[in-house]
């Protein structure tokens, strides 16, 4: 057998490692028919047949029998395909909440990673008040950067036109309430749908465990996840509504503004106030 050059090039390299040999070289290495002609390499495209002018064809193939002769010949083994495992892609695995205390379901809101919003928290703010049988459990949107601060919900601003508001409609000071939020960690955006879903399994478990009467729900994205965007905010407000829980519980609800909207949007305290007196008429 002639001997191989002292020094091939990448290309020539490459083209071994395939079994495609250009049909010069294939004569001084084997007895495969000089018109074998090497297709070209795998990150190269070849032209369709369609795409070729009439008087060029399509490059042939090596025969099976040529291409194991050379394969012999020059010492290579038999390159196979790697057996590659299908890479799956990353999946949050929420744990079944159903069996949490409210102390565990804090405890977990603080080391939760089920959405992105805990690259950036400070403090998760699960929730306080009333947490047996309250009169009321109040749900806003999202945290604060003051509520993130101190880890209550209802603080700053917002929190003190809630309880103007409840003041202006005399409820009696006896009444209950427990505080929450759909998402548990400030989010500088909307309540995307990703973050509420991520969350949502915490606020089930907590209407479970705490067992409201009724609910009062602030703001559009809140009443969606109760009532589903079928239904406007605009047409679940001024009524008494009825949630059903997957628990089979029916528990009254009241739709209105959440307090953050109040402040950027004032002419709508007198709509919300309204729908507040609503909660005089369950008490």
């Amino acid at each position: 057998m002639t001997l191989l050059p002292p020094q091939l090039t990448p290309v020539q390299l490459s083209w071994l490692r395939e079994l495609q040999v250009a049909a010069p070289f294939l004569k001084a290495y084997t007895h495969v028919p000089a018109q074998t002609v090497i297709v070209p390499e795998p990150e190269l495209q070849v032209p369709s047949q369609a795409s070729l002018p009439k008087s060029e064809s399509k490059p042939a193939q090596m025969p099976e029998e040529a291409r194991a002769a050379l394969h012999n010949q020059l010492g290579l083994k038999k390159q196979e395909s790697p057996n590659l495992e299908p890479v799956a892609p990353v999946v949050v695995d929420l744990p079944d909440l159903g069996q949490q205390t409210l102390s565990q379901l804090a405890q977990y809101a603080q080391q939760c990673m089920a959405c992105g919003l805990h690259e950036q928290r400070q403090r998760a703010v699960v929730g306080s008040g009333e947490e047996n049988n309250p009169d009321w459990m109040v749900i806003s949107i999202a945290p604060s950067s003051n509520e993130e601060m101190v880890g209550l919900p209802m603080q700053g601003k917002s929190g003190e036109l809630f309880a103007h508001q409840l003041q202006s409609i005399a409820i009696p000071a006896a009444t209950t309430f427990y505080t929450t939020q759909l998402l548990k960690c400030r989010s500088p955006q909307h309540a995307k749908a990703d973050y509420i879903q991520a969350c949502q399994g915490i606020l089930w478990r907590q209407i479970e465990l705490i067992r409201p009467k009724h609910l009062l729900l602030l703001g559009q994205a809140t009443s969606n996840l109760f009532f589903g965007s079928q239904r406007s905010f605009e047409q679940l407000r001024a009524q008494v509504q009825t949630w059903q829980s997957p628990w089979g519980e029916s528990i009254p609800a009241v739709v209105t503004y959440d307090p953050v909207a109040l402040l950027l949007r004032p002419q709508d305290k007198v709509k919300a106030w309204a729908d507040l007196l609503l909660l005089q008429t369950l008490l």
